[in-house]
């Protein structure tokens, strides 16, 4: 029996998703816990995740109870993985449940991995419309039944792109779009015997044009329509298809975008164009050194051939039947592709590489057959090497199981740019010299990304889990980082002491709470702070040595307390809002309050009253949506 510690299991805590059940049962020797069940289907049907059965989670920590009878709950956990009247598929190995002891007790570990896209959905009992759950911040969710089709549709079919449309022809394509592509294909293979075929054919060898052996129906596949299709075409077959490109030249207070490539008419709309467009424009003023290979200059960088294959990523792994759009943005710092669709296999394994499985195989043969894309699995690391050799930030890749859609991220970023250490040493003085490397790497990054969490850390430094554990706890504790979360939804923000004392904005905390009318009532008084704060706005210039009201001691007194006024609460959002833009989630974890009470009680008043000011004010719901103060009151 393995031997481990609290401590073991609080790394545990940071570096997977988690949670810890009691499991005693009615006897008190250990029983298996119905909502296991939904637990199980949520964590395989999302990122997988490992349950401690016997533990008890405090608010400052585990508390080890342990299981009498552990060898009887093993046995009924695999009785019920086995039970398809309980859930649908076991995909656990025996190396996946494991009995280890911690401060005496006898507890058990159950790990379970992301479930294969043709073992998805994972549900409960026999009806996967009704049983099927989700992982989405540390609790499991009831699916959607639009979203458990589509996994049943993944499940069934290998690539979504094949699908024959009787109907469609080569009407229903843009010929110029057709005869760029055959030009470049002749272009890149001269003597190719596909060169010599008529525009069916040659869309038959592609995979974008196929026949029903069945029926003997035959027509555009769905890959061959959204590769040179004309817009209204596509959009009869997917009403909601839409590609958009965005390009900002100025990052920070910019209402519109610079440059703009939606489906608007004015071009064919289709999957090729839009490639050959926003490529030219992605790599359009890419501030990279040249290199030389004799005497000649080689303009193809490693970030052209990252970016490129991060471009031809995007589109051939999308989801086009989904809900959301296929997004490309440019910043003057930051590239970043967002497709509809999360991932079929784990970012784990695509960052690994070798572990291909796309979702539009026909797409991702029209691009290879032109030299576009890496071989199968090895895109993403390739993406990641080059990005490296240019010594810039690690990229991220993100699945967003919420909204449906993976996120990649390319910052043309040191780790610790000059400015970024000015920054810090501004802010934390001569303690920033007491720091290790990899401690003020993770400073920077909280810095330069607004929040840090231990799954993003890993990607930059090469330590132990439990070492960068360790460090997160350490930086935290000594007043570097704010920490907000219990689990794997545990991030950290970079603390801001200040010159100045912090204001006793609250009383010390005996246990008493106020009353909700009290509460309703001191609402009520702070809309009379109106007219006080326009005025005093009007005369609010703060130098760098005025005391700061959001400081790391006032902040986490606010996150203890109960209720506070909420004309303190607009004054101390106003000034963390006054250092940076923040996004909601980022003064969710700052100031212990939900983003809905946020938005509906602080954020959208201060914004209609002029005190607060949208980063993207012509997009209220913009993923990336930023608060800056506009004008503050001074007390």
């Amino acid at each position: 029996m393995t031997e481990w510690t609290l401590e073991n299991i609080s790394t545990l805590n940071e570096t997977t998703d988690f949670e810890a059940k009691l499991a005693g049962g009615r006897d008190g020797r250990g029983e298996l816990p119905r909502a296991f069940r939904e637990t199980y289907s949520a964590m395989a049907n999302t990122r997988g995740g490992t349950v401690c059965l016997g533990l008890r989670e405090e608010d400052d920590g585990f508390d080890a109870v342990g299981i009498q009878a552990p060898d009887r709950l093993v046995k009924q956990l695999w009785d019920t993985l086995h039970d398809r009247d309980q859930v649908s598929a076991n995909i656990l190995r025996d190396g996946d449940v494991e009995v280890i002891s911690a401060e005496g007790q006898r507890l058990i570990l159950v790990r379970i991995p992301r479930a294969r896209r043709e073992d998805r959905p994972v549900f409960v009992g026999r009806n996967p419309l009704e049983g099927t759950f989700l992982r989405r911040h540390e609790g499991d969710y009831r699916c959607e039944r639009l979203r458990v089709e589509r996994m049943l549709a993944e499940r069934s079919q290998d690539s979504l792109d094949g699908q024959i449309l009787e109907k469609f022809g080569l009407d229903d394509l843009d010929l110029e779009t057709l005869r760029g592509y055959r030009q470049r294909f002749q272009n890149r293979h001269p003597g190719h015997v596909w060169n010599s075929y008529e525009n069916e054919e040659f869309l038959r060898v592609l995979g974008g044009w196929g026949t029903d052996r069945e029926s003997g129906a035959e027509g555009l596949t769905l890959a061959g329509l959204l590769m040179f299709g004309t817009s209204p075409a596509i959009i009869e077959v997917i009403p909601t298809y839409h590609v958009d490109y965005r390009e900002r030249q100025e990052d920070a207070e910019a209402k519109r975008w610079d440059d703009r490539l939606i489906p608007d008419g004015t071009w064919s709309g289709n999957l090729f164009d839009f490639f050959l467009l926003v490529a030219r424009r992605v790599m359009r003023d890419l501030r990279v050194p040249f290199k030389l290979e004799g005497d000649i200059r080689q303009d193809e960088t490693p970030a052209h051939e990252a970016l490129r294959e991060a471009l031809v990523n995007t589109l051939i792994h999308a989801d086009y039947r989904g809900s959301k759009q296929l997004v490309v943005e440019k910043y003057p710092d930051r590239f970043v592709f967002r497709n509809p669709g999360t991932m079929r296999v784990s970012v784990e394994d695509a960052l690994r590489g070798g572990d291909s499985d796309c979702r539009n195989r026909a797409l991702q043969r029209m691009f290879r057959m032109l030299g576009l894309g890496e071989q199968a699995g090895s895109g993403v690391p390739k993406i990641f090497q080059n990005w490296k050799e240019q010594t810039w930030r690690a990229p991220s890749l993100v699945e967003d199981f919420k909204r449906e859609w993976t996120l990649l991220e390319l910052r043309m970023v040191s780790l610790l740019p000059d400015e970024t250490v000015v920054r810090l040493t501004d802010i934390f003085g001569e303690r920033l010299a007491s720091l290790s490397d990899p401690e003020r790497v993770i400073l920077g990054t909280a810095d330069i990304e607004g929040l840090v969490t231990h799954a993003r850390m890993m990607e930059f430094l090469d330590i132990h889990p439990a070492d960068l554990s360790k460090s997160l706890k350490q930086l935290s504790d000594s007043g570097f980082l704010v920490p907000r979360g219990q689990t794997r939804a545990r991030s950290y923000s970079l603390a801001r002491p200040t010159r100045g004392q912090p204001l006793p904005l609250f009383p010390a905390d005996d246990g008493s709470h106020e009353s909700t009318e009290r509460s309703e009532h001191m609402e009520e008084r702070s809309e009379h702070m109106e007219e006080r704060s326009e005025h005093m706005a009007e005369r609010s210039e703060h130098t760098e040595d005025a005391p700061r009201l959001a400081t790391p001691q006032t902040l986490a007194k606010l996150r203890a307390a109960k209720r506070v006024q909420r004309d303190i609460l607009e004054l101390l959002l106003l000034d963390l809002c006054k250092v940076k833009p923040r996004s909601l989630v980022e003064l969710s974890t700052l100031m212990g309050r939900t983003p809905d009470y946020l938005r509906m009680r602080l954020t959208r008043p201060l914004v209609k009253r002029g005190l607060l000011a949208l980063r993207y004010p012509d997009r209220k719901h913009h993923p990336n949506q930023e608060y800056v103060t506009e004008r503050e009151p001074t007390s």
